[in-house]
């Protein structure tokens, strides 16, 4: 709590064995989606706290590797919307989309994961407005359409220019 005048830290969730490797972040309603290494998991902010997240979707199809050591690749970043989420793997160029388990309790609770957006260069942040998916990637930011994925550019990086992370007013 911040506006405390002695502000108090509460944990979400406890981190110290079932998180790791946290990139993204999401809160829809008191749901609270975490990137954890190659699973994207589940927690709720008005569950009693300390709260151990549920893994919901696992990346088990796509390989990154570490000095020849090959692994699963680590989501960069996850926004849900009307029962999906999508999530993107930066190495791969991908952004993938997973339906969203209702009311399901177990571990890795089978949702199948397909390539919603491919060829994008080092893509991390998305962000969702109305029926559109944004996302920034080493080229720039591209808006895609969720019905007919059709892409467009906003904007097309200069060399040496990153698009790490944006805001879309209104959301």
């Amino acid at each position: 709590d911040v506006s405390a005048s002695t502000p108090v830290l509460t944990l979400v969730s406890d981190a110290s064995n079932s998180i790791n490797f946290i990139k993204g972040l999401f809160t829809n309603n008191d749901a609270l989606y975490i990137c954890s290494g190659n699973e994207i998991r589940k927690s709720f902010l008005t569950a009693t706290l300390p709260d151990t997240p549920t893994v919901i979707i696992a990346n088990e199809d796509y390989e990154d590797s570490n000095n020849g050591t090959p692994f699963y690749a680590n989501f960069r970043d996850v926004i849900t919307y009307d029962g999906y989420a999508y999530m993107t793997l930066r190495s791969q160029g991908l952004i993938v989309r997973a339906e969203l388990p209702v009311n399901s309790p177990c571990e890795g609770s089978g949702s199948v994961i397909n390539e919603f957006a491919t060829g994008l260069t080092y893509v991390g942040t998305v962000a969702i407005k109305d029926n559109d998916l944004y996302a920034a990637s080493l080229s720039g930011l591209s808006k895609f359409d969720l019905t007919t994925k059709a892409e467009t550019t906003i904007y097309f990086a200069s060399f040496n220019e990153y698009v790490f992370d944006f805001v879309i007013s209104g959301i």
